[in-house]
């Protein structure tokens, strides 16, 4: 993903027809979540998943970048004010298994943040976060894949773009419970 171009979605300009970036970046500010209003990020959102084109095209490439407060050193799972922020957002566009990118983190982001996570200490240092609740992982997987699953029934797109999706979700949720 290095050599990879990308667009913020968080641009008011934002065009996703026009645009050539190969991947798109939400951007959700501290002003967004301070706000609680999502429908501006929805209607951008829309714009990837509205019609066939776009389904097709930006399939596994968004990307999210989440700003928190600089004296903020918890992982942004953990802040209350960002995880009902993105929970919000999800509500109304629940489309991040097809759309987020599966390799590189931000599918385990999403699932990080619609789920809850604990920190993993060693000593006085925060070490990471983790996700503990198998159940709530499970449960929260199934429930986007069948947001997924609607949205590949209204544009008509191929079962097997559906499959190639489950397992690639499968294997972003196996390598967040492989990191020690």
């Amino acid at each position: 993903m290095a050599n990879n171009s990308f667009v913020e979605l968080s641009n008011a300009s934002f065009h996703a027809a026009h645009t050539k970036a190969d991947l798109v970046r939400v951007r959700i500010t501290c002003a967004d979540i301070a706000s609680g209003h999502v429908g501006r990020l929805v209607d951008q959102l829309m714009q990837l998943s509205d019609t066939v084109e776009g389904a097709l095209r930006w399939k596994d490439k968004l990307i999210i970048g989440i700003e928190k407060s600089p004296h903020e050193s918890r992982d942004v799972s953990q802040i209350p004010e960002a995880v009902r922020y993105f929970r919000r957002l999800t509500k109304q566009w629940p489309f991040w298994s097809h759309f987020a990118e599966k390799e590189c983190g931000t599918m385990g982001a999403v699932l990080r943040l619609l789920i809850g996570t604990e920190c993993l200490r060693k000593g006085a240092e925060n070490e990471g976060v983790m996700l503990t609740n198998a159940d709530a992982v499970r449960y929260q997987s199934k429930w986007l894949f069948d947001q997924m699953q609607h949205l590949y029934h209204c544009h008509g797109l191929p079962e097997a773009q559906a499959i190639d999706t489950a397992q690639a979700m499968a294997l972003a949720v196996n390598a967040m419970f492989q990191k020690t």
